[in-house]
């Protein structure tokens, strides 16, 4: 096992996931304590939501994408500001409201293309019980 480490790549390899690792726990007790582990996965659906609303009205969904993403980080800071909602509360809202309207977008459309059910299907196809089997070995 440890003749894997006489190969360059494995050392930088190592020294990498180090380096990460240790950054990582410094930024993560900050995230944890802001209430701001919720942020990544509220904005990213939040994006699906406006590839949805793009491929459903012709319109760019790249474009529509960053939009609600960001408008998303908007309405939840602007709801924390305004001391209404703790910001990890605000951000579990908008969370399943975007995922919802993913949802409902592709509801909407009459016929769905390969690339707009693609994107929306792989998160839902990694994670198949097939898939950690093929992990496990």
């Amino acid at each position: 096992m440890l003749e894997l480490f006489t190969y360059d790549f494995m050392q930088r390899s190592l020294l990498a996931a180090a380096m990460v690792g240790g950054l990582c726990s410094v930024i993560g007790v900050f995230v944890v304590l802001r209430g701001l582990a919720f942020v990544g996965a509220g904005t990213s659906h939040a994006a699906f939501a406006g590839r949805g609303a793009g491929y459903l009205m012709g319109w760019p969904p790249m474009g529509l994408a960053i939009l609600f993403g960001l408008a998303t980080v908007w309405i939840t800071g602007w709801v924390e500001e305004k001391g209404r909602m703790k910001l990890d509360v605000s951000i579990g809202i908008l969370y399943t409201t975007t995922m919802a309207l993913a949802i409902l977008f592709i509801g909407l459309m009459k016929v769905t293309t390969r690339k707009c059910t693609a994107i929306y299907s792989a998160a839902y196809c990694r994670s198949r019980v097939k898939s950690y089997a093929l992990l496990a070995g």
